[in-house]
């Protein structure tokens, strides 16, 4: 868990985030180039490095946020409870005691749920 499926909460998080956004929004974010075809090729490929994103298209992808305020806080607030999910599933048991894998599974269900 801690080594891959820290990485899996992430993005649940994240997905879980984007399916109670309105289908306005997420065509938005699409087609108003926030997410490219080339930024989904970059996170689905295994090469086992950390994803380069061209400055450029960052760059793009900021002016793009910083003129949609309220959608840029959603966003960041988004990205912090993916990150405190990952936090929590990195800290399953490492060894095998059913009351101390209760205890984690409804901190890690919970943070899920908050996203």
């Amino acid at each position: 868990m801690a080594e891959f499926g820290a990485d899996f909460a992430f993005i649940d998080a994240l997905k879980r985030w984007a399916l109670k956004r309105k289908p306005q929004v997420i065509d938005w974010v699409f087609g108003g180039g926030l997410i490219e075809k080339s930024d989904l090729a970059l996170v689905s490929t295994d090469s086992g490095s950390a994803p380069k994103i061209p400055a450029k298209s960052i760059l793009k992808k900021i002016g793009i946020l910083f003129v949609h305020p309220s959608f840029t806080c959603s966003v960041i607030g988004a990205l912090y409870r993916a990150l405190k999910a990952k936090s929590v599933a990195k800290k399953c048991p490492k060894n095998y005691d059913m009351k101390r894998i209760e205890k984690w599974q409804k901190k890690y269900e919970a943070r899920l749920e908050k996203c």
